[in-house]
């Protein structure tokens, strides 16, 4: 191989080399920069935790400020959920039984459904 050759491929090297080099140097500055945004995103969850202590902290002190507010109110729903547990479905039959003339619900919606047909 000649000299002028050996320039060439040397050369063709150097070039490969240097793009190689400039995609390190590409591929560096995105990772730097998603690190860059991650740690930024750290502060903010940082923030965010801490904020959130503090709340928690505040609803604590509520929360045993009120503690017997809070237990009647618990009582209050536990009977809701029960009186709602009770409820079962009737039939049209037996709503149209107990039909009063301050009561028309059912004929009324049986009206509007014939109206619509």
């Amino acid at each position: 191989m000649g000299m002028r050759e050996e320039n060439a491929l040397l050369r063709e090297e150097t070039g490969a080399a240097r793009r190689e080099l400039l995609g390190a140097q590409r591929e560096k500055s995105l990772l730097e920069s998603e690190l860059g945004k991650r740690g930024d995103r750290v502060v903010q969850l940082q923030h965010e935790l801490s904020q959130s202590a503090i709340a928690r902290e505040g609803y604590r002190n509520q929360l045993e400020r009120e503690g017997g507010e809070l237990s009647r109110k618990n009582h209050e729903l536990m009977m809701r959920i029960q009186e709602l547990d009770s409820l079962h479905t009737v039939s049209y039959t037996h709503l149209r039984a107990h039909e009063t003339g301050r009561n028309l619900v059912c004929r009324l919606l049986l009206e509007k459904k014939k109206s619509t047909i």
